[in-house]
């Protein structure tokens, strides 16, 4: 890591510009950067200049490892500039304790107390952080007194933010209540956890002993059951025997934490969880848990938390993980909450969405007449004629704490006109019919339930037209009319009882099939493009919340491996008169392109749209016709690509060990651009700015020759686009717009509502220089 002083006045600049200012900040991917500092403690950084030109370059600071530049006077040239930078390990460091300092924090703080509101409770807060400090180990008993007065300085935070009307103030006081609240959640069980002197042990040869019995057991429990080879399979039972006389402890470990990955309730549906709960079964994950077990250091653990909030290094987010993994499957309960709290803490889900019911009903077909033939025996007597239905259908939802559960309303009419002869006579009726229908679907995570449609139906019929074969003759004609009249008044009531219950049986019938087959194919997309492809990526989609309220469905994902971390940050709260909303979490992303190991990889640049489309089931990823055909790259060991979401922009940062075109080679060097939203389009696209930034040995030459390729890559005619045209030129999208887009602390935030409603879509004044990385 590269780092060094920072006199800035003006955070917003950016690496180079012509304005005369003080030194300012660029960052350098950590793992690029100590490739330079191995043979040199000077790196020059180049950004590619706007399209068009050179001479003007301006950016912004991310929140990475800085490094400071000096500019000089306004009579210099801004091509002649100096880079100079320290190594951190020239720098003084501090004294390592148990207790964390907590840098980051601190940081927060000090920006916070700025504001004279907010003064008297971050100097609370820097008081008490201090006294931490001065513990002497995490099992004092004086740290409980000193964590509870924290706690309960977190909560006046978060009710004194609360009233707070400026919005900047009191997000900002938000967050830092937050950030310190995280923290307690995990130091209180660590001193609890500590102070009884519990912590995962390492598996020995004696843990294994029981394991041959136990799994003895289970194959009996498996043997008489319809299913038993599939639970053999999926509970790797064979592999398990292995683990009886393990010649590698490490693998041993690790299968048996793959074995209880998959032992995970959230994974499974009620019956599969209930066969689970069988005492064979349940000694096995026992056995596991034990042979899972891995000592955990809990100073260690803190204090790469906080490197975490920090810096965020790929090798710390790594430790968290494995730490993690470690106290989750303790058999001692103590430990095994403390893992539970740094799932929840650092685990979190990081996509949320929401729709109401207003947007679903929007989106229900239209009501147009259905015009349909009728052919069918009432009371025995062939009927035919034709009738027209048209039908309103509405979503009611029922609240529900742990799925999406509402009704499917159909309310219709159907006019008919039919004929039937019975003997000499033939009767033309009119008829009017009245339906209300409702099926009741339930989603859960482990799959989708619906009921059957119920209806209730009202038919009435008149008699529009009689006909005999004896019309035509005098007395006998008006005679065999009266009779027929007669007969058919006699027969309506029976005939309306029958006409109702073929209405409702055909109403019941359409409707389940219909929203069958619809729901068939939703399930089907969700599954092509969303759940498979993250399965194959070894992402877990772990539905953590599906909810239903009187007005919304809300549904919480978490798109994270066993090995990464995910959300921690609070997400922007969306309006609440919107109809739609989604918040993601920059971990969401970054934890997918993590998978898709590209890590070191040298690829075609064109070939990598070609994956993508082909994972993701979407042909629409294809490589920009523009795109030089002979541009192969090979990617960086480590972060290949990053995005941050942070200070009204996103920004996407490509560390390349090798970029190659032709005969010509660069080697080691960083490409960033940054995306805002753009504010005079009515639908808000992600549009580049101005700048693409090259960060390594790159002279002028070098990086007129790279802006060729990135500025086709990342083109700023080819906006982001979140809110589709398509899509935006639909009736059912009328007297809407993108009412939010907040993009700050790692979340991208999105609403949809009524028109005139637009909240934080204005460019941002204020630029927070919170420390984090790329990894967040």
């Amino acid at each position: 890591m590269l780092t060094a002083h920072d006199d800035a006045k003006d955070s917003s600049m950016g690496i180079f510009s012509d304005l005369p200012v003080g030194p300012q900040v660029v960052e350098i991917s950590d793992v690029v950067a100590r490739r330079y500092l191995e043979s040199t403690d000077e790196v020059m950084a180049i950004p590619v200049a706007a399209d068009g030109e050179l001479d003007a370059m301006t950016g912004r600071p991310s929140s990475g490892p800085r490094v400071a530049t000096n500019t000089r006077g306004p009579s210099e040239s801004s091509r002649e500039r100096q880079w100079v930078y320290r190594r951190t390990s020239d720098l003084p460091r501090e004294r390592f304790t148990t207790w964390p300092n907590c840098p980051a924090l601190r940081i927060q703080l000090d920006e916070l107390r700025q504001q004279p509101v907010a003064a008297d409770w971050c100097a609370q807060v820097l008081s008490e952080l201090a006294s931490v400090r001065q513990l002497d180990t995490l099992t004092t008993v004086a740290a409980g007194d000193v964590l509870d007065r924290l706690h309960d300085l977190a909560q006046q935070g978060w009710v004194r933010s609360g009233m707070i009307h400026d919005s900047v103030t009191r997000n900002q006081w938000g967050r830092a209540a937050h950030a310190l609240e995280r923290r307690l959640a995990i130091w209180r069980r660590i001193h609890q956890t500590a102070g009884n002197g519990t912590s995962p042990v390492a598996m020995t040869i004696r843990d294994t002993l029981n394991l041959t019995a136990v799994l003895d057991a289970v194959d009996d429990r498996l043997q008489g059951v319809k299913t038993g080879q599939a639970w053999r399979n999926y509970l790797r039972v064979e592999q398990a025997r292995t683990l009886t006389d393990p010649a590698d402890t490490t693998a041993a470990r690790q299968l048996a934490r793959e074995i209880l990955e998959r032992m995970d309730y959230s994974r499974l549906n009620p019956e599969q969880r209930d066969f689970l709960l069988d005492p064979r079964l349940l000694a096995y994950a026992q056995e596991l848990k034990h042979l899972a077990a891995e000592p955990v250091d809990y100073s260690k653990l803190l204090n790469d938390l906080e490197d975490f909030e920090l810096r965020a290094h790929y090798d710390t987010v790594a430790r968290i993980a494995a730490a993690h993994r470690a106290l989750r499957w303790s058999h001692d309960e103590t430990v095994m909450r403390l893992g539970q709290e740094l799932d929840g803490r650092y685990r979190n889900a990081n996509v949320r969405l929401a729709v109401s019911s207003q947007l679903m009903n929007r989106w229900m077909p239209p009501s147009e007449p259905a015009e349909l033939p009728i052919d069918e025996r009432i009371m025995g007597i062939r009927t035919r004629g034709s009738s027209a239905t048209v039908a309103e259908l509405r979503v009611e939802l029922l609240p529900s704490p742990d799925s999406w559960n509402f009704y499917l309303h159909a309310d219709g009419q159907v006019a008919s006109r039919t004929y039937a002869s019975q003997g000499p006579a033939t009767f033309f009726t009119r008829g009017r019919s009245v339906f209300q229908a409702e099926k009741q679907i339930v989603i859960r995570p482990e799959g989708i339930r619906q009921l059957n449609a119920e209806v209730a139906a009202n038919s009435s019929t008149n008699l529009s037209g009689l006909r005999t074969d004896v019309d035509r003759i005098p007395l006998l004609g008006n005679l065999a009319q009266a009779i027929a009249t007669h007969q058919y008044q006699a027969r309506v009531p029976r005939a309306e009882w029958e006409a109702r219950n073929r209405l409702a049986w055909r109403v019941g019938e359409t409707i389940d099939h219909q929203v069958r087959e619809q729901l068939e194919q939703v399930e089907q997309r969700f599954t092509n493009h969303f759940q498979r492809p993250m399965q194959k990526l070894g992402v877990d989609p772990l539905p953590v919340e599906l909810q239903t309220t009187e007005q919304r469905v809300i549904a919480r994902y978490r798109l994270a491996g066993p090995h990464q971390l995910a959300a921690y940050t609070p997400r922007p709260l969306a309006p609440a008169n919107s109809l739609m909303s989604m918040q993601i979490h920059e971990s969401a992303l970054n934890n997918v392109v993590d998978q898709l190991g590209w890590s070191g990889r040298r690829v075609p640049l064109a070939e990598i749209y070609q994956e993508l489309g082909a994972l993701f089931a979407a042909p629409t990823i294809q490589a920009p016709d523009d795109l030089p055909d002979d541009v192969v790259v090979r990617f960086a060991d480590r972060n290949p690509i990053r995005l941050l979401f942070q200070d009204g922009r996103v920004t996407v940062t490509l560390g390349l060990a090798e970029l190659s075109q032709g005969r010509n080679r660069w080697r080691n060097f960083v490409v960033r651009v940054h995306y805002q939203p753009a504010l005079d389009d009515p639908d808000v696209d992600l549009v580049r700015d101005q700048f693409v930034e090259l960060i390594g040995r790159l002279s002028l030459r070098d990086q007129i020759a790279l802006r060729g390729v990135f500025s086709r890559v990342f083109n700023r005619e080819r906006p982001f686009d979140l809110f589709s045209r398509r899509l935006a030129d639909e009736p059912q999208m009328a007297g809407l717009e993108v009412s939010q887009m907040d993009i700050e602390d790692g979340w991208f935030a999105l609403a949809i509502g009524p028109s005139g409603t637009r909240t934080a879509m204005e460019a941002r004044d204020r630029r927070y220089r919170t420390p984090g990385s790329l990894l967040r």
